[in-house]
């Protein structure tokens, strides 16, 4: 990065809401909420079912060639193994073993678990990516575990790619809570939780945990990306994935195609420098839940000449805090308009779970030119006509949970439009105040299908080369 931008993006920085406080962060209209505030702590801990294999890194990344504590649950003795998930599964060589480490089932739905460490990945030729952390029983092969290790890069690469971490832990329901789920509140407050949730309503206990959200602790072992993870051979098309295994494509595609790339999680966006000094930041799929810090960076970001790819849906559509060993989800629904401002679309419900292809309709585009697709045509589809000859008949690109165009959508391009029968994704380019651009897939589903559809694996392909060419261009100048 220019001596030049770098003080460019600190200026702006300094400038952005999440460094000049809740006030202005509040002008955003992306982080003001309504609220009850009780001076009143609380702690809940309870015992629960322990399965009999499970484990949990306390951060959400690592950084390469630095060690990482691993705390274990283990009835019996255990094996473990290290993966990378590159250009196919890549065994890094990393083996080790542990005896029967049974864990007290003691849970705190504040904090967490609360486990010694059990293990520890010492590999210190690791490199930046996603790995995969694999755990079975010595006796029983059978119950075996998995969890994700973000590594991220010691210094900035020319591309960051941002996990969708928080919306991970949003989905985790070890304890008996998600975002989604409750199955450890009393019967009576379970009921209302819904109810304040339905109504985005809140109530802040002292002056770190929001109700009804309970806090979601970081120290816990992942059940939903274990569940993710468990069958590594299957598409991540074919077995609908939105979570880990989602990102797992584009990893591939950059480390083919050689891109100078590193990976990240959502807490390193908000407070690392190494992302930002990037020239393309890419979002992964369902960049749900965002902080104030985060969307501080980010406007920050696109007042210099940064570009940002959002290969993603829903995305931006919750607030959340992130707590000491926590993520707190503090607002249900962010305001779309603030979010179709900055990104061009905003999530709504409309077109929820179906599915369709993308038709092009900006085909002389720099992001669409030369990928031999015109005006009219479908991509990122396989009709259901094809059932016989493929698993993906009926699935396309657009779709899961779509983002549309907004009165407040501002100056963009739309690229192509779903072809969902309700409620399509817009997928858009939107220059920015910078003098960088912005791409929006505007769709959940659209990440892993570049494994499968030359047309958006060669879209994604432009994003990068043009992202880069413009910097080394500006370096010549």
């Amino acid at each position: 990065m220019t001596a030049a931008r770098a003080a460019r993006l600190g200026a702006a920085a300094r400038a952005s809401a999440w460094a000049m406080g809740s006030a202005a962060a509040a002008a955003t209209g992306l982080v003001g909420y309504q609220a009850l505030r009780l001076d009143v702590r609380r702690q809940w801990a309870r015992a629960i079912e322990l399965p009999p294999l499970a484990a949990y890194v306390e951060a959400p990344s690592v950084v390469e060639g630095d060690p990482v504590p691993v705390r274990v649950h283990s009835t019996a003795p255990y094996r473990a193994r290290l993966d990378r998930l590159g250009h196919g599964v890549q065994d890094t060589g990393w083996r080790a073993e542990g005896g029967a480490c049974p864990q007290a089932p003691r849970y705190d739905h504040w904090r967490g678990c609360q486990w010694p460490v059990d293990l520890v990945v010492d590999a210190p030729g690791l490199r930046s990516g996603l790995h995969v952390l694999t755990l079975d029983q010595t006796g029983d092969p059978r119950q075996r575990f998995r969890l994700p290790l973000v590594v991220t890069p010691r210094e900035p690469r020319r591309v960051a790619v941002v996990a969708s971490t928080n919306t991970w832990q949003a989905y985790n329901p070890f304890g008996g809570f998600s975002n989604y789920l409750d199955t450890a509140s009393p019967h009576p407050w379970r009921y209302v939780k819904a109810a304040l949730q339905v109504l985005n309503a809140h109530v802040v206990v002292g002056d770190r945990h929001t109700v009804p959200a309970a806090p979601l602790p970081l120290c816990r072992p992942n059940l939903a990306l274990d569940a993710d993870l468990a069958d590594l051979e299957a598409s991540p098309v074919a077995d609908g994935s939105h979570l880990v295994k989602a990102l797992w494509p584009l990893l591939a595609k950059l480390e083919r195609d050689s891109v100078d790339a590193g990976l990240f999680s959502d807490h390193d966006f908000a407070f690392d420098h190494r992302p930002t000094s990037a020239e393309l930041v890419v979002f992964a799929p369902h960049s749900e839940y965002w902080a104030e810090e985060m969307v501080g960076r980010l406007q920050a970001y696109l007042h210099t000449e940064g570009k940002v790819a959002f290969l993603s849906g829903n995305n931006m559509y919750r607030r959340v805090r992130f707590d000491e060993r926590a993520l707190g989800v503090v607002d249900q629904r962010v305001d779309g308009a603030a979010v179709a401002a900055l990104l061009g679309v905003a999530y709504d419900a409309a077109g929820y779970q179906s599915y369709g292809g993308y038709r092009v309709a900006a085909s002389d585009h720099p992001f669409l030119r030369g990928l031999g697709v015109k005006d009219g045509d479908v991509i990122g589809w396989v009709p259901p006509s094809e059932a016989p000859t493929s698993p993906l008949a009926g699935f396309g690109a657009s779709g899961w949970e779509t983002d549309k165009l907004h009165s407040a959508s501002g100056e963009l391009t739309v690229l192509a439009v779903g072809t969902n029968a309700s409620g399509p994704a817009f997928m858009v380019a939107k220059p920015t105040p910078g003098g960088g651009w912005l791409f929006n897939a505007g769709s959940v589903a659209f990440l892993p299908w570049i494994a499968v559809d030359p047309v958006l694996e060669g879209l994604v392909s432009r994003l990068v080369e043009l992202a880069l060419e413009d910097r080394s261009a500006g370096s010549e100048e």
